[in-house]
């Protein structure tokens, strides 16, 4: 995954500052494919590696995946904050799949509708 992909730590707005993501990134979709999130830059094409991973996902989800983030976590401190996976596409209904790369972490996710927190270790 490391020579397949061209990572970068992007900028955030927080409280009036700029940060950069604690965190690498990449963002790959399909030909003019430009989430509202990332609308600033189209994302690169699919490569062959990250399109393999892509077919084995959507044969097991039984859906189809127009674009792809990818955070990488390089050790302890990497991380990402709450946050829903709707301001991408504006809609609450979309599909998401979640690969894990990097330093070995807690992964936590939160249900609203049932109300519920999972917790689990993940890593590589």
């Amino acid at each position: 995954m490391e020579n397949c992909t061209e990572w970068s730590q992007s900028d955030v707005k927080l409280f009036g500052k700029v940060y950069k993501t604690p965190r690498e990134q990449c963002w790959m979709g399909n030909p003019d494919e430009r989430p509202c999130l990332y609308s600033t830059a189209e994302g690169l094409p699919w490569s062959p590696e990250i399109k393999l991973i892509k077919h084995k996902l959507e044969e097991t989800c039984k859906c189809t995946f127009d674009y792809l983030l990818m955070n990488k976590y390089r050790d302890g401190r990497d991380n990402i904050g709450w946050h829903s996976d709707d301001e991408a596409t504006g809609t609450t209904s979309s599909t998401i799949a979640s690969i894990s790369l990097g330093h070995t972490r807690r992964f936590l996710s939160y249900s609203i509708r049932l109300n519920l927190l999972n917790s689990m270790m993940i890593g590589s």
